[in-house]
């Protein structure tokens, strides 16, 4: 017998429920994306891992892939350019490399000094000697691909080299020539030299940086530092002037740029290593963090980017642009994304045929193989506190699982299994504690497991009741989030689902909106609900763990390699998906129900063998929903102890 939720104490109440809207404004600012959501139109994705670059543009050539993961380098591009079958797509990172200033530090302490440098910077040498190109010019801490970036409004740049304009400012500000050195003093008139420090990568950067403090006059050198010692030092307050350096996002809430420039972190370990320290944008900060309106959110956002663009805490110096390339000779509709490129679940779910609305198999090369179809499971990590998953993994789970929203190409919030959704607070509906914000939503009523088992707001409920059990959000894949601020969640009919937290923010959607939603008939067993267990979960490849799931694909054909990870994989367009197109009339359909089932029957595989996956019988079946509705309030929550 399963052994009882020992870390989350449930409340369950069956009660008659009447459930009113009335005057609440459906929330619709939270997805503003044009929906590409009808597919699938293939019939079958193919995957391939190829991990040599050379080998995949030779594939893309020959016509045996249509298109590939990985991002060229640019010694293979020519070939790619040249070939009139094949497109080249850039896209962003979600990240750039930059130039942090110590903020604490006489004279960078002066923000004129720190906007002189900024004009000064010469972006696009960069760009040409170091990047070979593959850069754009930005100015703004938040990156270009995130939706809250205000790049383009920005009202002037420091895309150019300006140092004319930086030797004004300094003028103006005091830091006058010295006669004997040659070199500015500060204002104060004491002499000062400025270090640009760096680990291997980035002396280049470092170089230019000194060359645009020599054309402002100013006594500057670089410095190789240990990469550790430096990360520590720059992370604990120590002393610097100026470091080179990277950020990479992993998420698109921007809350972190109170975290990273509050001055109220500017003492505290690892927050705002800078030393940032500014009175108008810390006016921002609460207007960032609790506005509940997509528009406050906005209007903080870009306030508090452009006061950061005015005082230059830190100077970004390159925004990566990625290239991959696809194949247009056979196939139409793909679909490009900011961060993702090409491949991603609106090419794969829009994709047809160039001479055909339905049918073809598209092949796909992968850069890295497919650890596991489990999506708790981090497949990199680069120390023990960060770990990820890699895009190619990203692109496979998006194909076969559901949430309640997808990020659009945009990377905006697209609908996935929600219907409409409704946002409330205590000034909408006193129900509502104050200080709290409720999410209230309706799910489509067709979505089925691969198994036939119908998913319903039941499964949804479980599964983030099921990631505050094992303390999933605490895990590497998920440090951003705690779900410690959910007050309360439940489904109050078989297709509608509240989630409520206790404290009002914009923000707690991106706490829900996005995780894959579980099979709760499948989880629910002594072997998953063991917290250490989560992460060994191997559905699909292990055969006492069935791979469940309801997105537009479905796992039909897999090979291991000897460390029994996925080296290729195949996915068929999944018939009972709720957003399929209705196909030609010699196509197997159902009749119209409101839930369309579909058994799956597999066959186990072994290391260096191929799975026959699904034999798909479909039966259709009826669901109706009674006046007994069952909560489930979230009581308390604390940690497993083992």
């Amino acid at each position: 017998m399963r052994r009882s939720v020992r870390t989350a104490t449930l409340l369950v109440i069956t009660a008659l429920v009447v459930v009113s809207f009335s005057g609440v404004t459906e929330a619709s600012d939270y997805y503003e994306s044009d929906s590409l959501v009808t597919g699938p139109y293939v019939d079958c994705i193919e995957f391939l891992y190829i991990g040599n670059q050379n080998q995949i543009v030779r594939a893309l050539q020959a016509g045996s892939i249509q298109m590939a993961s990985n991002y060229f380098i640019p010694s293979y591009l020519p070939a790619l350019e040249e070939d009139p079958d094949i497109e080249l797509y850039n896209s962003t990172r979600n990240g750039y490399g930059h130039i942090s200033i110590n903020c604490a530090k006489y004279p960078l302490n002066i923000s004129g000094f720190r906007r002189a440098f900024a004009y000064a910077f010469d972006k696009q040498l960069l760009r040409v000697n170091i990047m070979d190109g593959f850069s754009q010019d930005h100015d703004s801490l938040v990156p270009y691909c995130n939706q809250w970036c205000i790049e383009d409004d920005l009202p002037w740049h420091y895309y150019t080299a300006q140092p004319d304009v930086g030797n004004s400012i300094l003028d103006e500000l005091g830091f006058e020539i010295d006669g004997v050195t040659g070199y500015r003093n500060a204002p104060n008139g004491t002499p000062f030299d400025i270090a640009i420090e760096s680990w291997s990568y980035g002396g280049g950067i470092s170089q230019i940086g000194v060359d645009a403090l020599s054309a402002l006059g100013v006594n500057a050198t670089t410095k190789f530092s240990d990469y550790i010692e430096l990360r520590d030092r720059f992370g604990t307050h120590g002393d610097y002037d100026m470091i080179v350096s990277s950020t990479q996002f992993d998420t698109f809430d921007i809350q972190w740029l109170a975290d990273e420039y509050g001055s109220m972190n500017a003492n505290i370990d690892y927050k705002n290593p800078t030393n940032f320290r500014n009175e108008s944008f810390d006016a921002w900060i609460d207007r960032l963090r609790y506005s509940t309106t997509r528009e406050d959110i906005q209007e903080a956002a870009a306030a508090m980017q452009l006061i950061l663009h005015e005082n230059v805490p830190r100077l970004v110096v390159y925004q990566h642009i990625y290239r991959t390339a696809y194949r247009v000779s056979e196939f139409a509709g793909h679909v490009g994304s900011k961060v993702s490129s090409i491949t991603n679940q609106w090419t794969f779910r829009n994709i047809h045929p160039q001479s055909a609305d339905f049918g073809g198999t598209v092949s796909v090369a992968l850069y890295n193989d497919i650890v596991s179809f489990n999506h708790f499971t981090p497949d990199y990590m680069s120390d023990v506190y960060f770990h990820y998953r890699r895009d190619d993994d990203v692109i496979v789970l998006d194909l076969i699982y559901s949430s309640l929203f997808d990020r659009g190409p945009d990377m905006k919030p697209v609908p996935d299994l929600v219907v409409s959704m409704y946002e409330e607070t205590h000034s909408d509906n006193p129900n509502v504690a104050k200080n709290r914000i409720r999410f209230t939503m309706d799910i489509v009523q067709n979505a089925t497991w691969s198994d036939g088992v119908p998913l319903t707001a039941d499964d949804i409920v479980f599964t983030f009741l099921y990631m505050m059990e094992n303390g999933v959000a605490h895990t590497p894949f998920n440090l951003d989030w705690s779900y410690s601020e959910i007050n309360s969640l439940w489904s109050p009919t078989p297709y509608r689902v509240v989630i409520e937290f206790s404290t009002e923010s914009y923000w707690h959607f991106e706490k829900f909106a996005y995780e894959y939603i579980l099979p709760m008939h499948i989880m629910t067993n002594e072997e998953l609900m063991e917290g250490s267990d989560y992460l060994s979960w191997n559905p699909g490849i292990n055969a006492s763990q069935p791979l469940v799931t309801s997105g537009p694909f479905l796992l039909s054909d897999f090979s291991l390699d000897y460390y029994n990870d996925v080296n290729a994989c195949e996915f068929s367009y999944n018939p009972a998906f709720y957003f399929a197109p209705e196909r030609p009339s010699t196509e197997t359909t159902t009749t119209t129900t409101t839930t369309t089932t579909i058994t799956l029957t597999t066959t186990n595989a072994t290391n260096n063998q191929s799975m026959n996956l699904p034999l798909i019988f479909i039966t259709a079946s009826i669901s109706c929903s009674g006046t007994v509705i069952v909560f489930y309030v979230v009581v308390k929550f604390q940690n497993r102890k083992s």
